[in-house]
């Protein structure tokens, strides 16, 4: 028995959110821990170095485990036409239409909603490590300072240095106001973060305090999720500050 693990962040043309490759982590953990030969596939967008899909022999494998997301569409149609040969199982997932022939092609679906009573979803209560939680600031525009500008080239590196890190980073808007596009609404609330990046001075500052207490730091999936799903997001800026 040899089962491939995969979903939508295992396609190259595919999504992939914390919670995707939570749940895929998790289906691969307990496998293992029953001592049941897997491989979990990533695109490599996702998790360099991981294992691709499109290099996999479906005779290799006895199954495909489907891993969250909706069964919809002809990417799932793909897989259930590649890996014909194979028990194909969907765990996880959530179901838009049970007739449709991306549902009807899988041998089990356990589904978190959409077929039967919702089941929680995978990723919920998986270990993660904690990283800092970074905020980017940036100062786009500024066109007063013509030809001395430096923005462009300042941003690169800075967004360089902080791919290359193991962090969190939420790109912050320092500007106040009371609109909702108004990211901030009073300096103290511009300065919980764990750390700063910033061009300068003038538009952030660096040890920026975690409103948790100093040393404390955010999981960064939870943290990441949240700032995506904030109503209150930076507007970008138009001319100068």
């Amino acid at each position: 028995m040899r089962v491939l693990i995969c979903g939508w962040a295992s396609l190259a043309d595919g999504e992939a959110t914390a919670g995707d490759v939570l749940a895929l982590d998790r289906v691969a953990a307990v496998l293992t821990a029953a001592d049941i030969a897997n491989v979990a596939c990533l695109s490599g967008g996702v998790r360099p170095g991981a294992p691709d899909i499109s290099a996999q022999d479906p005779a290799d494998f006895t199954h495909l485990v489907f891993v969250c997301g909706p069964i919809h569409g002809g990417a799932i149609m793909d897989l259930h036409r590649r890996f014909d040969r194979c028990v194909r199982i969907a765990v996880g997932v959530s179901v838009i239409d049970p007739a449709d022939a991306t549902v009807t092609g899988f041998a089990a679906v356990i589904a978190r909603d959409g077929l039967g009573p919702p089941r929680v979803d995978l990723a919920a209560g998986t270990a993660v490590g904690e990283v800092p939680v970074v905020g980017f600031v940036q100062a786009p525009g500024q066109p007063e300072y013509g030809g001395m500008r430096r923005h462009d080239r300042v941003h690169a590196a800075l967004a360089a240095r902080l791919d290359a890190a193991d962090c969190a980073v939420v790109p912050v808007d320092t500007r106040l106001g009371v609109d909702p596009g108004a990211m901030f609404r009073t300096p103290p609330s511009s300065t919980r973060c764990s750390a700063g990046s910033t061009r300068w001075s003038a538009h952030g500052c660096t040890g920026w305090s975690c409103r948790c207490g100093p040393g404390y730091r955010w999981s960064r999936s939870t943290r990441c999720s949240e700032a995506a799903r904030s109503p209150r997001r930076p507007a970008p800026r138009t001319g100068p500050p």
